[in-house]
């Protein structure tokens, strides 16, 4: 399977390498023969818009144009943030809405509980993970204001 649309089930996507992503849905987990910034573009498109689009909305809304969280649908309420540089291949991509906690389990990485009770480790600190959790949170703020 190469093409894929992020709906509300849709919790983490993160790079498998070789132009292939992990996609932890709600109730199953699997690999897609794409990259994460080809499934994001797809299902902005899908949604209304592209992922610059909404990058270059995010950056109007926040005021901010590095890591951006990405509002995926308005409709069904589908913010993702990444951890770091879209260009880094370790970057993973959340739903805003999967998050359950976070913490620290050393200076480099961070398990991060899903609302599935499914853990996650990843290599993040506490800082960075906490600042794109708020960019994300702003975002879904002020969507909710503005509908």
């Amino acid at each position: 399977m190469d093409k894929y649309i992020i709906n509300i089930n849709t919790l983490v996507l993160m790079d498998n390498g070789d132009n292939s992503t992990k996609i932890i849905e709600k109730y199953i987990t699997f690999n897609i023969n794409n990259n994460i910034y080809n499934i994001i573009d797809e299902s902005c498109k899908f949604y209304g818009s592209s992922f610059k689009g909404r990058c270059k909305s995010t950056e109007y809304l926040l005021g901010i144009k590095l890591k951006v969280p990405i509002i995926i649908s308005e409709s069904k309420k589908i913010i993702f943030f990444p951890t770091m540089s879209i260009q880094n291949k370790n970057c993973v991509w959340f739903n805003l809405n999967s998050v359950d906690k976070y913490y620290t389990i050393d200076n480099l990485f961070l398990n991060i509980s899903l609302i599935n009770d499914l853990q996650i480790k990843i290599k993040c600190s506490n800082y960075t993970f906490n600042n794109q959790y708020l960019k994300a949170m702003r975002l879904k703020s002020i969507l909710k204001k503005n509908l």
